[in-house]
């Protein structure tokens, strides 16, 4: 039996405030291209997923027209709450329309993560199909996440105090790591030294 594919969640409602007045989804990506961040973060899980829903607020309009023709579900969030509310926002809408989906959640700001590291993930959901598959780079976890649709519930309704980390701590049940080694799928893209520094490890 073939497992259906799951369907992505990418978080890009942030207002970017350590980037300064850049919005930091719609910085070209790699550097100098004519690729954003937001396209590329977009690009890496929409190749294994059904179908995207993506959680928008500050400068969407701007982050619309980067994304161009390529088709997804918008869902309100809100730039000031924590990223959290985004994931929340996300699973509430994506559970409207299609309750026994997997969701590949990923946020917008994590663009450098082998496509390799993406297939990994959704290979090991189908072996653990109960479970989230947390990918791990030594001793830190990282993005993309693959949820389970019997844990959004959980999900939803939790106090996410300390985001998912937080829920993964609080039910260790619930997910199943999985070592990669990949250190790009741990690197936000927080600040301008941050932007500058892994996008030099770009070039080729």
């Amino acid at each position: 039996m073939i497992a259906e594919r799951p369907v992505g969640l990418l978080l890009a409602a942030g207002r970017s405030r350590r980037m300064g007045a850049q919005t930091k989804q719609l910085l070209p990506w790699p550097p100098g291209s004519s690729q954003t961040m937001v396209e590329a973060s977009f690009d890496l899980i929409s190749a294994c997923c059904e179908s995207m829903f993506v959680v928008l607020d500050h400068d969407e309009q701007s982050i619309i027209s980067a994304l161009g023709d390529r088709p997804f579900t918008k869902v309100q969030g809100d730039a000031d709450a924590p990223m959290f509310d985004s994931v929340r926002v996300g699973l509430q809408a994506i559970r409207a329309e299609h309750r026994k989906r997997s969701v590949l959640l990923h946020p917008a700001d994590h663009p450098a993560v082998n496509p390799e590291t993406v297939r990994c993930i959704v290979a090991e959901a189908a072996l653990h199909s109960r479970h989230a598959i947390v990918p791990r780079c030594g001793e830190r976890g990282g993005h993309p996440v693959l949820i389970p649709a019997n844990l959004h519930t959980r999900i939803v309704d939790s106090s996410g105090e300390m985001g998912l980390r937080g829920f993964w701590s609080a039910n260790p049940d619930g997910f199943r790591p999985l070592a990669i080694d990949d250190h790009a799928m741990t690197r936000d893209i927080d600040t301008q030294e941050h932007y500058d520094l892994f996008g030099d490890q770009q070039s080729p």
